[in-house]
């Protein structure tokens, strides 16, 4: 279902940008991509037959379609074939001419080196950059920025379904945006790298600097590195970003990263961050934006490894989260917010910390250990299936065996809107926790922030692995699904499931006795929902 959404999405494009015009073939018509660009007009497209090109290619202006066959095919093995190779020496793709209406779909985008940008450069330009493979490109210095991705001067690019792996920069490993509004979603941000010598380094997937108004919206953002924080996202200087249903796990440097300005943090999942200073899941600076409907779990750092806030004339709006199994929970310096209809329990180290230059309140909340404050509880939150990452309450009404003590307990003044067993279960008030919550309370306007049900609980063992290994996955509901395997590279190499499955547990093996040792990828698609895993072989 998803490929066959992107498919359309390729097509319309294709239709779009291509009315009553002509499509120029490469490389029967032109030898090089450049040539094809070139004898273009605005409206064309230009089709690439799937191979090397070493090029560092300009669109100038040019308001075209470039893309590979897989606009016409929707075959993904096609992106990892055709092949836009910077050769180290430049910008691989660069969009600076006003290319609003101009698209690159379907490539592998890799080994860019500059000054200015890596893998695709878009200054004063807002294209549409969908399904590419952008992998190892890198800006040299400790002051650059997007070494995949480099947005400024107002770009409102939409930079959507990509893969975007291994690269790196000062600021920005994945993606970089410098007074600019893209809207980034639905990407696989892995393995960037924010850093280049001994200094800098914010935004191992993304960084976002004001004054500007991103979406990040719906990415898988993991195993990303920053030296001084953020190894997921950092924003600041002005953001007023969106940062809205992603998952953010796996991170050196803190999941997310947030300075001064107002952006809105919702309804994501922010998981195993490692902060070497403080914040392992958020660390936030005189930020004066909200925190709101997230599950910040399993983090670690010093100092407040599920949120750290340092608020020295403003803070956040901070409600319904659950705060859970971080080596500590939340810590606030120099603070005097509301924390409101959040649920802090099992962390280690501590569930509060203040300093004595803040005055805190926390209402409506469970904590672990107790904590004073109007509505507050300290009773086990019975949570569905902590272990799976499944931060819904349990209810009776919804086939569990009991009802939790957070159904109906937050504040009076904030409602759930309706009963839902994926979202909130207050009647009369909104819920405690990440699923709760609405109206005025989270400070988001009349918006009902939900977090996404997680369609899949994925797992594999061994990893590394010698030859096989068995991937596990549940279904909360009757799919179809699909099970594939991809190289380092993006392209499809193996298909070990496609069929329709009902609710339950599952098993497939995945016997690669003839592949080469390195990295791998495993993706499972359940109807519209997808997830994607690394796997290590070792031969």
């Amino acid at each position: 279902m998803r490929r066959l959404a992107l498919i359309i999405i390729s097509i319309q494009l294709l239709v779009v940008f291509s009315a009553e015009a002509r499509i120029i073939n490469i490389p029967a018509e032109y030898l090089t991509i450049q040539a094809g660009i070139n004898a273009s007009s605005n409206g064309d497209t230009v089709l690439v037959q799937p191979a090397t090109y070493t090029e560092n290619i300009n669109f100038y202006g040019h308001q075209i379609v470039l893309g590979s066959t897989f606009l016409i095919t929707g075959d993904t093995a096609i992106i990892g074939e055709t092949i836009i190779d910077g050769g180290a020496a430049s910008t691989v793709v660069t969009f600076v001419n006003g290319e609003d209406n101009a698209a690159l779909i379907g490539f592998a985008i890799r080994n860019g080196r500059s000054l200015d940008s890596g893998g695709i450069k878009c200054s004063g330009a807002s294209p549409t950059i969908l399904n590419n493979s952008i992998i190892g490109n890198a800006i040299m210095g400790d002051g650059s920025w997007g070494g995949g991705i480099y947005c400024a001067n107002n770009s409102a690019a939409v930079i959507s379904h990509n893969w975007i792996i291994g690269n790196r920069a000062g600021y920005g490993g994945g993606i970089g945006t410098i007074n600019s509004s893209p809207t980034i979603a639905n990407n696989f941000i892995f393995g960037n790298y924010a850093q280049w010598s001994e200094v800098g380094g914010n935004g191992g997937g993304i960084y976002c600097s004001g004054p500007s108004s991103p979406i990040i919206r719906g990415n898988d953002i993991r195993s990303d590195s920053a030296f001084w924080g953020g190894g997921g996202i950092c924003c600041q200087g002005g953001v007023q970003a969106l940062i809205e249903g992603n998952t953010i796990s796996e991170n050196f440097g803190g999941g997310i990263q947030l300075g001064t300005g107002s952006s809105i943090v919702r309804g994501n999942i922010i998981v195993g961050n490692f902060g070497e200073f403080a914040g392992g899941g958020v660390r936030c600076s005189d930020f004066s934006g909200s925190i709101n409907n997230n599950i910040i779990a399993g983090n670690s750092s010093i100092q407040g490894s599920g949120i750290n806030c340092y608020s020295q004339h403003f803070g956040p709006s901070i409600a319904n989260n659950v705060i859970y199994n971080n080596t500590s929970g939340i810590y606030l310096s120099r603070s005097s917010q509301i924390i409101v209809n959040s649920i802090i329990w099992g962390n280690d180290e501590f569930q509060i910390g203040v300093d004595s230059l803040s005055n805190p309140s926390f209402v409506y909340c469970d904590i672990q250990g107790g904590w004073p404050g109007i509505g507050n509880i300290d009773t086990d939150p019975l949570f569905k299936d902590t272990l799976n990452v499944d931060f819904h309450l349990q209810s009776i009404s919804c086939g569990d065996l009991a009802n939790s003590p957070c159904i109906d307990t937050g504040h009076p003044d904030s409602t759930d809107g309706e009963f839902n067993c994926l979202a909130g279960l207050g009647v009369s008030r909104s819920d405690m926790g990440a699923y709760g919550g609405g109206g005025n309370i989270t400070r988001i306007g009349n918006e009902h922030a939900i977090m996404p049900s997680s369609p899949l609980l994925i797992s594999n063992y061994p990893n590394p692995f010698n030859a096989q290994t068995t991937i596990q996955y549940s279904l909360a509901d009757p799919s179809p699904v699909t099970i594939e395997i991809f190289d380092i590279l993006g392209r499809k190499i193996a298909t070990l499931d496609e069929e329709a499955k009902t609710a339950g547990n599952y098993q497939v093996v995945w016997d690669a006795s003839d592949r080469a040792s390195g990295i791998y990828f495993y993706r499972i698609k359940a109807g519209d929902k997808a997830e994607t895993k690394k796997v290590t072989l070792l031969r």
